[in-house]
Order: structure tokens, then C-alpha cells, then sequence
């Protein structure tokens, strides 16, 4: 018994053991595949140009509030309007899954607001079968003569500090006056 079991010690020391990875444990969202042409909404208003802020380009869009884009995808946008939820349904290895959906309801926010939106796709065996409009933040306030406040619901750091340099932007939006 004794060789046998100092052949199993020998061999389990001789393996290599992996180094430690210095990445996060949990992964960062992966960049939407979203561009403009896809959602009107976010197309960019006539007569403006894209401007820089940190790692992000942004510019006012159709939809009455601003998209923000890194290279050439869009990260997040924000619009005036309350999420809501619709039934969609996704493929996972084992199952399809039916499961309320969030997406860009048609109420306007309360007070001028926004809502921060992320976008992730959610597929069928026929590909995407629809849009899931993700509410990251609210930029909100409580009376009509309060102050903003960017309440951030996204976890993952990297969403939040980009999430953080957008607020000089809404700050000097047409809604926050």
C-alpha cells in the first residue's frame, strides 16, 4: 500500500498548479452590439455633432435624451421614459426560457428625467427574438425646482465610473433647466 500511495503523492506534486489570475472573478458586460441605425430613438438628432467625455462619444438623439457610445457600439443610452417589461423568451443549453423582458415603456419620467439604459439581446433557435432594454440609472429628482440625482443600479465597477462621468452631461441637458 505504502508504494502505491507514494506514487499517487508524487504524481498529484508533479502537476502544475495554475497561477493565480489577477481579472475580477466576475466578468465585465460584454459591449452591446447595438448601433444607432438599429433603434431610431437613439439615432443622433439632426444638426449635432458627437462629443468626447472621457472614453465616451455621446450626443443628443431622436428619442429626447443621449446616447453613448465606445469605438463604435453603444454602451448605454439615456431617455426620458419609465422601463416597463414585456414577455420574451431565451435559449439557454437546456430550455427555452419565457421570462418578463425590460424595455422602454412609453411613460415619460416624472420631473423631467431619464433613464439609463443597457441593451442585451436574448436568442431563440430562429436567433435574437427580441431587445432587452436593461435600466442601469435613473437621473432623477423628487419636485420640479429639486436637484438631479444619478441613482446607479449596475453593479460591475467599470459601468459604474463610466456610468459617474455622464453626470456633467445631464447636468447641462435641456430637461435638468
Amino acid at each position: 500500500m505504502r508504494p502505491f500511495l507514494a506514487a499517487v503523492v508524487l504524481a498529484w506534486l508533479s502537476v502544475p498548479i495554475a497561477e493565480a489570475d489577477d481579472k475580477p472573478t466576475s466578468p465585465a458586460p460584454k459591449l452591446s452590439r447595438l448601433t444607432p441605425a438599429n433603434d431610431s430613438r437613439l439615432a443622433k438628432a439632426k444638426g449635432v455633432q458627437p462629443q468626447k467625455i472621457g472614453v465616451l462619444t455621446y450626443y443628443p438623439n431622436n428619442g429626447g435624451g443621449y446616447t453613448f457610445i465606445q469605438e463604435k457600439y453603444i454602451i448605454f443610452y439615456a431617455l426620458p421614459y419609465v422601463p416597463t417589461s414585456c414577455e420574451g423568451q431565451e435559449v439557454s443549453l437546456m430550455a427555452i426560457l419565457v421570462r418578463d423582458v425590460s424595455t422602454i415603456g412609453t411613460s415619460k419620467m416624472a420631473f423631467g428625467g431619464q433613464t439609463v439604459y443597457r441593451s442585451a439581446m436574448l436568442f431563440t433557435p430562429q436567433g435574437p427574438s427580441c431587445r432587452e432594454d436593461i435600466p442601469i440609472a435613473k437621473w432623477s429628482r423628487d419636485a420640479p425646482d429639486g436637484r438631479f440625482r444619478l441613482t446607479i443600479m449596475a453593479e460591475d465597477n467599470e459601468t459604474r465610473l463610466k456610468l459617474k462621468s455622464i453626470v456633467p452631461v445631464l447636468e447641462h441637458a435641456e430637461h435638468a433647466r
